[in-house]
């Protein structure tokens, strides 16, 4: 399993993220995309993709065109059928900001963003999402032979907090087995399930603990910047 993505270069991360931008791409692309019924791999994709793009060009503004490129790309990448997509997909984001009406110039700004973004991406659309991750973890870890009914609720606690991660701006700069790991572990600490008794069980899985904590900050960063949102 490729469990690797591209993080962002050390030059990218030698200015503090804005984390808040990054939230607001995730989450606008978060919301379209359910109102597309689009796949959560295309709608991770595309939301990577924009905030890729939005620390690559440092932007705060232009952010709702940036997440209309990203899922147009997306989409295109992933071989989703969508009639008419440029309109579908800027009208979902209108919808998703409160907003209606697609308009012409709408549709020949995201032809131009979508070109811009590309180069600013370099090209490269390659994206690993914590959620297969997170599916072989707990296949390999067992988690859902026993107690059923509790073990799903695990595991739909764990695909949310992959989903915050994601939403946040985490596959920039954590891998995703980092990202899935962690939704694992605080899962399990919430609803009181031993995965393995006096072990760090997520150690055989080359997840080291200093990234987990990296990993749970930022989260809980998330969680305040979406309530300031």
């Amino acid at each position: 399993m490729d469990i690797a993505n591209a993080l962002l270069a050390p030059d990218q991360l030698a200015q503090p993220l804005d984390y808040a931008t990054l939230y607001r791409a995730g989450k606008l692309v978060q919301a379209a995309g359910i109102i597309l019924r689009l796949p959560q791999e295309t709608i991770g994709t595309a939301a990577v993709l924009a905030q890729r793009f939005l620390v690559g060009t440092r932007a705060r503004k232009g952010v709702t065109d940036a997440c209309a490129a990203a899922l147009f790309v997306a989409t295109k990448a992933h071989e989703v059928q969508l009639a008419s997509a440029e309109e579908q997909i800027l009208g979902a984001l209108r919808a998703a900001g409160g907003r209606t009406g697609v308009q012409h110039a709408d549709v020949q700004r995201l032809y131009a963003t979508e070109l811009v973004l590309l180069a600013g991406v370099g090209f490269d659309l390659r994206v690993v999402l914590p959620y297969r991750v997170l599916l072989y973890y707990v296949r390999v870890l067992r988690l859902l032979e026993d107690d059923a009914a509790g073990r799903l609720q695990l595991v739909q606690r764990a695909w949310n907090y992959v989903s915050d991660a994601v939403v946040i701006g985490g596959a920039l700069v954590h891998q995703p087995n980092v990202l899935a790991m962690v939704a694992l572990w605080l899962a399990t600490r919430e609803l009181g399930i031993v995965v393995r008794d006096g072990e760090r069980w997520w150690e055989p899985f080359d997840v080291d603990t200093e990234d987990m904590g990296h990993a749970v900050v930022l989260l809980r960063h998330g969680r305040r910047v979406a309530q300031k949102q």
